[in-house]
């Protein structure tokens, strides 16, 4: 992404699953998303081994230094979205083949 004469890198992905409930405690995944986004204020908040992450604010964009390196920390968010589709989509309306069931809850 270039904003303004600036390298923005798409350090963040909203992720939306779109799913299917088959039966009581039975979901199908029927469409996924992803978006980027640019958030400059990233960073990891966890220690050791637990990787947590403030995903930042999106009004922040993460410029590259085309001079220095440039620290960079990589987040993610899973949206779960109820779809009365049965069928996967590609977002077209075009229903291409379903994707096995799961169990549990979104």
């Amino acid at each position: 992404m270039i904003e303004n004469e600036e390298p923005h890198l798409g350090n963040h992905y909203d992720i939306f699953v779109d799913y299917h409930q088959v039966r009581q405690g039975e979901f199908r995944v029927v469409g996924i998303i992803v978006e980027p986004r640019s958030r400059g204020s990233s960073k990891r908040t966890g220690s050791g081994t637990d990787m947590s992450a403030d995903c930042g604010d999106e009004h922040v964009p993460q410029v590259l230094s085309e001079k220095d390196f440039t620290d960079v920390t990589w987040t993610y968010s899973v949206y779960w979205q109820p779809s009365p589709s049965r069928l996967l989509h590609d977002g077209t309306n075009t229903s291409m083949f379903s994707i096995p069931r799961f169990t549990g809850s979104p």
